[in-house]
């Protein structure tokens, strides 16, 4: 696997939009149906399946993508929690707004944080 820097990401994203007339929709789906096999290929098999997946989730469009790499492995039977750190931008951004409501009623479990200690308590239990 290959790791971009930002710039060639956008290039990358730029050229799909262009070149091949993908959709932002198709990008995110894309990406999150690729990183899902990758996680289920890379990490699950490796041994036990955890009991839950955690996935912290920004305010940008990796926020999309990573909203929809938990949806794929929730249908493929994996349980998936999904950590809103910028649950404000759920009104701003609609791909994101989109992502989030597919991933709820595909069984991804949403948690808006609203503070550090609520993460906290979280991971201290």
């Amino acid at each position: 696997m290959r790791v971009l820097t930002p710039k060639e990401m956008l290039g990358l994203e730029a050229r799909a939009r262009e070149e091949f007339h993908f959709d932002e929709e198709l990008i995110v789906e894309n990406v999150g149906a690729q990183g899902a096999e990758f996680i289920r290929r890379r990490i699950l098999s490796e041994g036990a399946a955890p009991k839950e997946i955690i996935f912290l989730i920004g305010g940008g469009n990796n926020g999309a993508d990573a909203l929809a790499m938990a949806r794929h492995l929730c249908n493929q039977g994996s349980v998936c929690r999904a950590f809103m750190l910028f649950p404000e931008a759920l009104a701003k951004r609609p791909t994101l707004a989109k992502q989030a409501r597919l991933a709820a009623a595909f069984g991804v479990r949403l948690t808006e944080v609203r503070g550090i200690a609520q993460l906290s308590s979280y991971f201290t239990q």
